[in-house]
């Protein structure tokens, strides 16, 4: 979650002087901000979808034998 946010804060960061120098027009700076916010969305999903992954593939592995004392 913290990469997601600054992600977002970095990409604004950098478009912000774009946009108030002119670099980039108001058409240009939203783009690549949607565009932006549309990566940090699926890098969300896809971290929240991970422990799940990670649960189901633990329960499919069987559980090593115990050991007994000779």
């Amino acid at each position: 979650m913290t990469a997601n946010i600054a992600l977002a804060l970095a990409i604004i960061i950098v478009l912000f002087p774009l946009a108030l120098f002119g670099v980039l027009g108001l058409a240009g700076v939203v783009l690549v901000h949607e565009i932006a916010e549309l990566i940090v969305i699926a890098n969300g999903v896809r971290a929240a979808r991970r422990p799940a992954l990670a649960r189901s593939m633990s329960s499919t592995v069987a559980p090593e034998p115990a050991l007994t004392a000779a």
